[in-house]
């Protein structure tokens, strides 16, 4: 295909894309033969997608890496992640689930004013937050935010690596300088009480 596509490509393209070194490449076009070591890479390349694919892609280089030697191959954990990681070959891992919310604390906790009656009359008469995490490239981040109910809109968010009580006061700050204090606004109900201080 290389060959083929010479004229169209750069070489140094086509072997960074494809995985084939250019002494490599040079050497079949002179000698029509491929390394021996890149003959088994290719082999074994094809033996761990198969095995990739048959987890439904949700094995990494230790399992794939176990069921190889179970059929017999003799082969390093560390070659079969080079392998991957050259290849982009990644397992697809379930989402574990998170605990954020810490219910053994010995920390006040606040009368419930609301008793389940969520739609307020008016504007800034009843607020509510929450704290959830969200997976960015840069690792897990909580995000708080401040929901005036009576219009279900966002007042104020912040996010944070870390969940403590001033990821929820800085939010709550925030909904007051944007919103202003108010006489009725009777209950913020708020996991700031169920985290550790």
């Amino acid at each position: 295909m290389m060959k083929k596509e010479e004229s169209n490509y750069n070489i140094n393209l086509m072997s960074e894309s494809l995985s084939v070194t250019r002494s490599g490449y040079y050497r079949w076009i002179r000698t029509g033969m491929l390394s021996p070591k890149l003959v088994t890479e290719i082999e074994l390349l094809e033996q761990i997608r198969e095995v990739y694919n048959q987890s439904r892609q949700r094995y990494g280089s230790p399992r794939i890496t176990a069921e190889l030697r179970a059929r017999g191959m003799k082969i390093s954990k560390k070659r079969i992640a080079r392998i991957m990681k050259k290849h982009g070959i990644k397992s697809k891992m379930k989402r574990r689930y998170k605990v954020t919310t810490n219910s053994k604390h010995k920390l006040q906790l606040a009368e419930n004013l609301v008793e389940m009656k969520f739609n307020p009359s008016r504007a800034n008469r009843l607020w509510t937050s929450d704290i959830t995490y969200i997976r960015t490239r840069e690792g897990w981040l909580y995000l708080a935010v401040v929901i005036d109910l009576w219009s279900r809109s966002v007042i104020s968010w912040s996010a944070d690596k870390f969940m403590d009580e001033n990821l929820v006061i800085r939010t709550l700050d925030k909904a007051l300088a944007t919103r202003g204090k108010h006489d009725d606004l009777f209950s913020i109900q708020t996991e700031a009480a169920s985290m550790q201080a």
